[in-house]
């Protein structure tokens, strides 16, 4: 009887911390690098010059209809991100953003400033993946979700050394996962 008690009380509690995760998460605002926010139109404006710093933050237009890439400001792009972030754009609203990270080098550092704005990930796991080039390494993989929001994360692909983050709504997960094959969690 104590077996099961303890087995029943696992159970519940499992069930509550994946419920306070679940709303902690909710809660979290989806504005990113300060300016961009999910299912709001874009309001950075155009750079004036392609992938030449600016004084601001502002976007390039990619060939890719409804995709833009954002540039930063000057000396203010963060040290985690191995390349300039996608922004994926439908009916001028953003649904999504992209990101590639150093990988293997700040997957962990990557891992915790998505916990510090999202809260505890719905699901998280360590793998292994073996790179194209046949290098092994372990990779931080984790899921926060809700109806609204969904934000996806592998420390290190299996098509490089590289990470990745998607974060968006149900049609810019669709996107984002289309056009990221070798998104595998």
């Amino acid at each position: 009887m104590k077996l099961l008690t303890k087995a029943l009380m696992s159970v519940v509690a499992a069930g509550i911390f994946s419920l306070l995760s679940s709303s902690a998460f909710a809660q979290k605002e989806t504005t990113l690098f300060g300016e961009i926010t999910i299912g709001k139109p874009l309001s950075i404006p155009q750079c004036k010059k392609s992938y030449e710093s600016e004084d601001i933050m502002c976007f390039v237009k990619l060939s890719d209809p409804g995709t833009v890439s954002l540039s930063f400001a000057t000396n203010e792009s963060p040290d985690y991100m191995r390349f300039p972030p996608s922004i994926f754009i439908s009916n001028n609203v953003v649904i999504g953003i992209n990101f590639v990270t150093n990988g293997v080098i700040g997957q962990s550092d990557v891992f915790q400033s998505l916990v510090k704005k999202f809260g505890q990930p719905n699901s998280k796991a360590i793998g292994k993946v073996s790179t194209v080039a046949g290098v092994s390494h372990d990779s931080i993989n984790a899921e926060w979700q809700t109806p609204e929001l969904k934000v996806l994360f592998s420390g290190v692909t299996k098509a490089s050394v590289y990470g990745l983050v998607i974060i968006g709504n149900p049609e810019g997960i669709k996107v984002m996962t289309k056009s990221n094959p070798q998104r595998e969690m």
